[in-house]
């Protein structure tokens, strides 16, 4: 499997490979992780809503490298390809995470406002 061999090069970092679950242990996982990696677009949104670090791979995931492009200050070069995963990992492990509850809280502000605006088109 991909994901044992990164986990093997990162050095001692511990890592737990999740079996697929139901999504509130997901999203459990996740917001509860010391780092969370994968290609989802979902599970790298929900890192960065619970300030987890969080790395995007696969830059051919369109939607995945625009989001972080464009909402992540972590990630100002959007996802990184599998060669790159293990370097990316120990980088966004040693970042200063200054300014992210910042940016947490406007992700989370605009996207409530968006949801608002979706409920009052559908309400009419």
């Amino acid at each position: 499997m991909p994901l044992r061999r990164v986990a093997g090069r990162l050095d001692g970092v511990p890592v737990e490979l999740l079996p697929h679950q139901d999504v509130d242990d997901i999203l459990a996982a996740i917001a509860g992780a010391r780092l969370f990696v994968g290609s989802s677009l979902h599970g790298n949104l929900i890192a960065l809503a619970y300030g987890v670090p969080h790395v995007g791979f696969g830059a051919r995931v369109r939607k995945l490298d625009l989001m972080l492009r464009t909402w992540d200050p972590t990630s100002p070069e959007g996802a990184v390809e599998p060669a790159s995963i293990a370097g990316r990992c120990l980088q966004v492990l040693a970042a200063d995470r200054a300014g992210l509850p910042e940016k947490t809280t406007e992700l989370r502000a605009t996207a409530h406002a968006s949801f608002e605006e979706q409920a009052s088109l559908v309400n009419g």
